[in-house]
């Protein structure tokens, strides 16, 4: 008793110690690729300049989809305000958001693995997820600072309370068995407690007003759940569990609800989260796992590896005889999941949302793994591995390829000139979305709705930038030009922009034509 007891209390002292270990990594990996991380001169990711834009127009009183435009849900800017709060509206302090968000998604991979496996296990299988995935400069993990590292931590924490929940019924009816007590389903405890069913609900509430597709996890798996209740006929134990579940879903989405109704945006909610998201989806189509156009070749052969590890670990689980009905049923909930989440078309840091299932498969792959090699020469290596990662992917990401330019383009250097005698500028992105530090220059909201347009915008978006053209709204236009667009076809906007009030300030050639457009009074 006394060995078991201290071998427990070296395991834990070797957790608090990963935990920390943990923490300080996502840490330093998040300031490396955080957009506002103070390494880089500006925030270059459109996609994080469009959040923080729109949680700015929050705190300064607009209300977002009715007077600013995006089609990400609202707590993904709620996420983003609270980075802004934290440091007088100045973007570093999202960057200590995302930390401790990626923070918290380590420690619980790791944590996780360890109701299955043993530290050691557990440790080589998140050293091996996260070094596969900030491999190269062009990480899975992304800029770290996406709403869907918050979904990721969500999910975590729902899958966490998932496994805990099914290891301690299952141990339970193992010791009732061992007893020689009745084995029937109310001689061991509910597999959820209430209190943990609210906290998953609350999680699928969070995921639900930030990216409502990724709701599939929770269907999934939480219906299956639910129909194993109704299978047993244990009333209480479903019509609790469902009131709890619900409960938290609805603790975190009727609140923006109300906020929207109240507020006469509940509309513009509805169009800009479900109508135009379910269009923006149809027209993005459907591609086959490893065929994506978005994707570079070495990313995709990182995808094909954690994929193939996924099947390794699928094999393994199916083999075990016991429950062989219900461990069918689970994979089947796997790969609904993963096949909503894959197929469509979908860029790199979509795939951070399948961790919950990848880390399974790197953990099979080192438990086999264990078998030849010695824990201890495992954990070296692994150790060894990522921090040979980590230092490359440091230097690559500041020193031999930054995503900032160390030298200082023209482009920027005439904008910078320009934003420093107009401070209060605003800008319109024309037709598309442009270099993204014209907003980083700046922290003035736009006072026009459609500050942008993402892809596949329907045609009154286009209309209603023109109008905001002709009523002289913004100060600065930036215009991308594709080579597909004819001369003609640009002498028309030029003209354009010409008779109402602008002048081109700067043009850049390069493989695409960038050309800023400023109003013509405020060079005078």
């Amino acid at each position: 008793m006394e060995e078991k007891l201290t071998l427990a209390k070296k395991q834990q002292q070797f957790d608090r110690r990963v935990f920390w270990g943990m923490a300080l990594l996502a840490c330093f990996l998040t300031f490396l690729v955080c957009p506002f991380s103070p390494i880089y001169r500006y925030n270059f990711e459109p996609d994080e300049i469009c959040y923080q834009i729109m949680s700015q127009g929050w705190l300064q009183g607009k209300v977002p989809y009715r007077d600013l435009f995006d089609h990400k849900g609202p707590l993904s800017y709620l996420i983003y305000m609270l980075g802004l709060l934290l440091s007088g509206q100045r973007p570093i302090g999202i960057l200590f958001v995302f930390m401790a968000i990626n923070a918290g998604i380590f420690i619980l991979i790791y944590r996780t693995l360890r109701h299955c496996f043993d530290p050691d296990r557990s440790l080589v299988s998140t050293l091996l997820l996260i070094t596969l995935f900030f491999i190269k400069k062009e990480s899975l993990y992304a800029s770290a600072t996406k709403p869907d590292h918050f979904i990721l931590l969500m999910l975590l924490i729902s899958e966490y309370l998932y496994v805990r929940g099914f290891k301690r019924y299952g141990a339970a009816k193992y010791n009732s068995a061992q007893a020689d007590e009745v084995s029937s389903a109310t001689s061991v405890p509910q597999v959820f407690t209430l209190k943990e069913m609210l906290i998953i609900g609350l999680c699928c509430g969070a995921v639900f007003m930030v990216k409502l597709n990724v709701c599939i996890y929770y269907l999934a798996f939480i219906g299956f759940y639910l129909l194993w209740l109704l299978i047993r006929k244990n009333w209480k134990s479903f019509f609790s569990s469902c009131g709890m579940f619900l409960l938290g879903i609805g603790a975190v989405s009727v609140p923006f609800m109300i906020y929207f109704c109240g507020h006469h945006a509940l509309s513009d909610f509805f169009y800009a989260y479900f109508k135009f998201n379910s269009s923006y989806a149809k027209n993005g189509g459907i591609h086959l796992l490893f065929s994506r156009p978005f994707i570079d070749e070495e990313n995709t052969l990182i995808i094909l590896i954690l994929f193939v590890f996924l099947l390794l670990a699928v094999s393994v689980f199916l083999k075990t005889s016991q429950r062989r009905m219900t461990r069918i049923i689970l994979v089947l909930c796997g790969l609904v999941s993963y096949g909503m989440i894959a197929l469509p078309e979908v860029f790199m840091y979509t795939f951070v949302l399948l961790i919950p299932l990848y880390i399974w498969g790197c953990a099979v792959l080192v438990d086999l793994i264990f078998a030849f090699i010695s824990p201890k020469i495992m954990r070296i290596a692994f150790f060894s591995l990522t921090i040979l990662v980590t230092v490359n992917f440091a230097v690559y990401q500041t020193i031999l390829y930054p995503s900032i330019p160390r030298e200082v383009p023209p482009v920027e250097q005439a904008m910078d000139e320009y934003y420093e005698t107009h401070p209060d500028s605003t800008t319109l992105f024309f037709f598309n979305r442009c270099y993204s530090f014209y907003y980083s220059k700046t922290t003035t909201v736009p006072n026009f709705k459609y500050f942008y347009i993402p892809r596949e915008g329907p045609a009154e978006m286009y209309t209603s930038q023109m109008q905001y053209v002709r009523a002289g709204l913004p100060d600065v236009i930036a215009f991308w030009r594709p080579d597909s667009m004819d001369d003609d076809y640009m002498m028309t906007i030029d003209g354009f922009l010409e008779e109402n009030g602008y002048c081109c300030y700067f043009e850049v050639n390069e493989d695409y034509l960038t050309y800023v457009y400023v109003r013509a009074s405020t060079l005078t």
